[in-house]
């Protein structure tokens, strides 16, 4: 009984030892909290500084124009303020002093070629001194997108459009067209930056691309290279596949709002170019999402949803419906009773489906979209186009050391897993790969390296828009601190899976 009541009051010190602990730790917050409010009112915190990021419109003269600066700083700005703005650098460090201003408005200076341009702004009143704030105000060189929604609604959902127009500024070329503009892509749609969809009243062609009523714009939110898309349509015409977007790096800018780098590309549809699906003809994709009204139907045996993209809306008649389900289902019946030592399905072209894996597994894309096409009624069923490569290149349900060193084949589908024991079908694959792979590791790096400098600029004021560059995001793969650790740090992982391929690939049995 006596050691009972020991060990009772024991527990019952200590847990008040606890509680004072608690009680004081609360009172120095509290304490601390208060503390630090005041001194906030009396100086400026060295560290406190965020980006406001403008981008200039080109003036077709190589150059572009000024930009007004505005401090904000989300604050209850004082009256009869004085602003002080100076030149500095990325990193808030202040330099030469530009103006003191009694409104919260700077003009800079015009820009005569393309640079990136860094502004800081000191507001001092009543004698007390606020948050300095950094700007940072460029021209890339790149085209310039301006969309205004009507009444500025924020594009908020990717399920309807909101009309609106776009404004393309390219040196002396100008655009503008009415558009309709909605939210873009399933998970992406839910990164802080977003992608979008653009649609034209009719086939238009931007930037010298092709004419085309539907257009992307591509965020690339979870690719610190900014390069994943464009390395995917590289292999993808590399590797031969009868369709491969056309793209342009652009700045963009929302309802007046710098959103960052984007690619406006060519959407995986008949519109878009080369194709040429003719009567009997069309392109649908599997997809695991069901919130959209697409005309779809899913599959027998593996229950999977497929929607059209050509034809697509009420031209997809139920006697089409019925004959593209009939046809993808019997795609799928032969392609899950393949066996190893069986010849391939007739109903699909084999060499567009090799070309297609090819270029999956040269990138180690992790989360593959996929189309089915027919070019009209005697044509067998193809794969491609090649899209969706943000989750590639050592990144995507990865959070180990970089560069990624675990290197598999890409397989994301029944239908391929089943072609990759075929031996018709590998003996196809090594065949291609031996005309592709030689040089493919150098033709790779030096097309990284050539599309990092084209976008330098635009990637600069990108990644101060978004300061991300020491955070993990989504599917980004553990931060390498810098753009440059990035970019070679996919180059090492793509030489190295390229090297891995030949072995896999190469080394198959004759």
């Amino acid at each position: 009984m006596r050691t009972e009541t020991a060990i009772i009051r024991r527990l019952l010190s200590a847990m008040l030892v606890v509680l004072l602990f608690a009680f004081a730790a609360a009172a120095e917050e509290e304490y601390a909290e208060e503390e630090y409010e005041e001194e906030y009112e009396d100086y400026i915190d060295e560290n406190a500084m965020w980006y406001a990021v403008r981008v200039s419109d080109p003036d077709g003269n190589g150059g572009g124009k000024s930009v007004t600066l505005e401090y904000n700083a989300e604050l209850d700005l004082p009256q009869n303020g004085e602003y002080s703005w100076y030149a500095s650098n990325a990193e808030g460090e202040k330099g030469e002093l530009l103006a003191v201003t009694a409104e919260p408005l700077f003009e800079t200076e015009a820009f005569e070629k393309p640079e990136i341009r860094f502004y800081l702004c000191e507001l001092a009143a009543d004698g007390q001194s606020f948050e300095r704030e950094v700007f940072a105000a460029g021209f890339t060189g790149l085209p310039l997108i301006r969309i205004h929604t009507e009444d500025e609604e924020d594009i908020a959902y990717p399920d309807y459009y909101l009309a609106g127009t776009m404004t393309i500024l390219d040196g002396e070329t100008v655009q503008e067209v009415p558009i309709s503009v909605k939210g873009r892509g399933n998970a992406t749609f839910n990164y802080l930056k977003k992608p979008f969809t653009v649609k034209l009243e009719e086939k238009t062609s931007l930037l010298g691309m092709g004419k085309a009523k539907k257009w992307a714009l591509l965020a690339g939110w979870c690719d610190k290279t900014l390069l994943r898309a464009a390395l995917g349509f590289k292999v993808s015409e590399l590797a031969g596949l009868a369709y491969t977007p056309d793209y342009r790096y652009v700045d963009l800018v929302v309802n007046g709002e710098y959103r960052g780098n984007y690619m406006l590309a060519e959407t995986p549809k008949e519109e878009a170019k080369r194709l040429d699906i003719s009567e009997g003809g069309y392109l649908v994709e599997e997809t695991q999402y069901d919130g959209d009204n697409d005309p779809s139907f899913r599959t027998d045996k593996q229950d999977l949803r497929i929607r059209f993209r050509s034809p697509d809306g009420e031209a997809v008649t139920g006697q089409i419906m019925e004959a593209v389900s009939t046809e993808i289902n019997g795609m799928e019946q032969a392609l899950l009773a393949l066996g190893e030592d069986d010849g391939l399905p007739e109903q699909i072209d084999a060499d567009s489906w090799v070309n297609w894996v090819l270029v999956q597994n040269i990138l180690a894309n992790k989360d593959t979209n996929r189309y089915y096409y027919k070019t009209g009624a005697g044509s067998k069923i193809c794969m491609g186009p090649a899209w969706d490569f943000e989750w590639s290149v050592g990144i995507g349900w990865y959070t180990g050391e970089r560069p990624n060193p675990n290197h598999e084949l890409t397989l994301n589908t029944e239908y391929v897993r089943r072609l990759m024991k075929n031996g018709q079908f590998l003996q196809k694959m090594k065949e291609r790969w031996s005309e592709i792979s030689p040089g493919l590791e150098e033709i790779l790096v030096s097309f990284m390296d050539n599309t990092a400098r084209e976008i330098s600029l635009s990637r600069e004021l990108n990644f101060c828009r978004w300061t991300i560059m020491n955070q993990k995001i989504e599917a980004g793969g553990i931060p390498m601190g810098s753009y440059e650790a990035e970019l070679e740090c996919d180059k090492t992982f793509l030489r190295e899976h390229i090297r891995w391929l030949d072995g896999q690939i190469g080394g198959l049995p004759e």
